[in-house]
């Protein structure tokens, strides 16, 4: 094969070098540009993709959801929260994904980082139904309750929500909620009335059972109040919290008024007490008596079955020594107490004389309401001079009393029958009485007692004194001073009518019509829990203001007879310690 031939001959060697050389500065010259060239084209080819946004991720996923591919929406969404975990538009889509593939539980964990404000009503009814599934009672109502009337979801949310509302016991609210589903599937309309009937039985007992907790609420409140106040009655140093003007509880000696809520401690006592009485006769003083007793008491009273009802016992010892000249009664003269309506009866038959005493209380009160009371309460009382038979007095009664308060002023009113025998249960006094007292604070510890009685008595007695009617009004004020004292001043102005037989010589019998007024200032200190000291001063004004007859002689007998004016001052002590 013959040798080809080459295109450029090469003749000398000069010349082969100097075509190398310009060949070498050709390929140097168009190497960069090439270079960079095909570089350029490669890193457009191999360079980074754009990140697609959050709203197109959201379009995407929207879009997915849309077309029922809930699987596909639920990933793309869980992605956007990934990158995005506030993104709330995507977690209340994921839920709703969730739901329609029947991913209950799921959905309800999603549902529950939701803001309730921003789903709408259908949305709305999807995160109660999750909530319900799950026996979230109060998120699946508050669900239900977001969809408004006149929605196409309104009667089942109404549905579902009266059963929501019933398991949380809202009975009323289930009513309510039951009412407004009117419209739906055949299926739970039996169920429906159903669930109604039962809603409306248990909303009747649950309004009975709060009637019957209200009661009971009521009688408890009472039963505290009453404690309480028992406790203040008790103890002496609360008189300044009871605003009555008076700083102990009952003694021996009080009066057959309603107890008024105070129970009598069991305590064994001792006392004493001086007084003085002057007797005027239209402005002469003719007759003085001197008093002083010593006396001894035990009171039981056993622990009653309840607060407002009590029993109690006292024996009382006491010694008695009177001197001077003593009047006899007024026609007009009354006693205040039974006590003292027994020792007015007792035939004493020497001025030293020693005097047993027996005195049974008992009382009931029902709370009508917390601050109304009605109750009951009887005393019987007997008493007996030097231990002889043919010197004794019993006396006895009952009555019936109510409470009426509003705030710190308190209303009483009482209505009693009591009588007063004899030797020999010979009766020889009763009397019907009412009476009415307002108690209520003025300023600070300091009270106000306002009073009104009516008293009827009979006599069996012929040779009885005193009126067949009294019609009195009273007032007392007291102050709470300190270190345990009280200081205080009453008055009382008394009507006084009456027919009596008389052992006057010169007139056989007498009609009249009699006033009294009488004032009376006392102080008291209780030094310590167990002893008092009491000082008081009392002065009476009486006046006949009509007498028949009425001529000059049978007047000047009676205010011969009996004293115009009284003056009595009296000091007490007693100790008495509770057991």
């Amino acid at each position: 094969m013959p040798a080809r031939r080459l295109r450029f001959p090469i003749r000398r060697l000069s010349g082969v070098l100097l075509g190398l050389g310009w060949l070498a500065v050709g390929v140097v010259s168009l190497a960069p540009a090439e270079l960079g060239a095909k570089a350029g084209q490669s890193e457009r080819r191999s360079g980074p993709r754009k990140k697609p946004t959050i709203e197109t991720q959201y379009k995407q996923a929207t879009a997915a959801y849309q077309g029922g591919k809930f699987a596909e929406a639920a990933r793309a969404f869980r992605a956007i929260l990934k990158a995005y975990p506030g993104h709330e538009p995507s977690r209340i889509h994921l839920g709703r994904c969730l739901y329609r593939l029947e991913r209950i539980a799921d959905a309800y964990q999603v549902f529950s980082g939701v803001t309730l404000d921003s789903l709408d009503p259908e949305t709305s009814y999807e995160y109660a139904q999750a909530s319900m599934s799950q026996r979230q009672w109060e998120a699946a109502l508050e669900g239900f309750k977001r969809i408004p009337k006149g929605h196409p979801l309104s009667d089942l949310a109404g549905y579902y929500g009266a059963i929501t509302a019933l398991n949380l016991k809202r009975y009323a609210q289930a009513e309510v909620l039951i009412d407004n589903a009117v419209v739906l599937p055949t299926k739970l309309i039996k169920s429906r009335d159903t669930y109604k009937k039962t809603i409306v039985e248990l909303r009747h007992r649950e309004e009975r059972e709060q009637i019957e907790r209200q009661k009971a609420s009521d009688i408890e409140a009472m039963k505290h109040e009453t404690k309480q106040i028992i406790a203040k009655m008790r103890d002496p140093k609360t008189a300044k919290e009871r605003g009555d003007g008076e700083s102990r509880a009952q003694t021996p000696d009080d009066g057959p008024e309603a107890p008024g809520f105070i129970q009598i401690p069991r305590e064994l006592g001792l006392g004493s007490d001086f007084s003085l009485t002057t007797f005027n006769y239209n402005g002469r003083r003719q007759d003085q008596a001197r008093s002083i007793a010593n006396y001894a008491w035990i009171t039981l009273a056993p622990k009653p079955p309840s607060p407002t009802s009590g029993l109690a016992l006292t024996a009382r010892a006491e010694n008695r020594a009177k001197s001077g000249q003593e009047p006899g009664l007024s026609p007009g003269q009354t006693e205040i107490s039974l006590k003292e309506a027994v020792d007015a009866a007792l035939p004493l038959s020497n001025d030293r004389v020693r005097i047993g005493i027996l005195d049974l209380k008992a009382w009931t009160e029902a709370p009508i309401h917390r601050d109304f009371h009605l109750g009951l309460a009887g005393r019987g009382y007997a008493a007996l001079a030097d231990f002889r038979s043919d010197q004794s007095v019993t006396a006895g009664g009952g009555e019936a009393f109510a409470s009426l308060a509003a705030g710190d002023t308190e209303l009483k009113a009482s209505a009693g029958s009591y009588q007063v025998w004899g030797t020999n249960r010979l009766q020889l006094k009763s009397w019907l009485e009412g009476r009415v007292a307002l108690s209520t604070p003025l300023i600070s510890d300091t009270s106000l007692v306002l009073g009104g009685t009516a008293v009827q008595y009979r006599y069996q007695n012929a040779l009885a004194e005193g009126p067949d009617f009294d019609f009195g009004a009273s007032a007392k004020l007291a102050i709470n001073l300190p270190r345990s004292t009280l200081l205080g001043t009453e008055g009382l102005y008394l009507y006084s009518r009456g027919f009596r037989i008389t052992q006057l010589a010169i007139a056989d019998f007498v009609t009249f019509d009699q006033t009294s007024l009488t004032g009376r200032a006392f102080f008291e200190w209780r030094a310590t829990s167990w002893f008092r000291l009491e000082a008081s001063g009392f002065v009476l004004r009486r006046r006949f203001e009509k007498l028949i007859p009425g001529d000059s002689d049978v007047t000047t007998s009676l205010e011969e007879a009996w004293p115009n004016f009284v003056s009595k001052s009296q000091v007490l002590a007693e100790v008495a310690v509770p057991f």
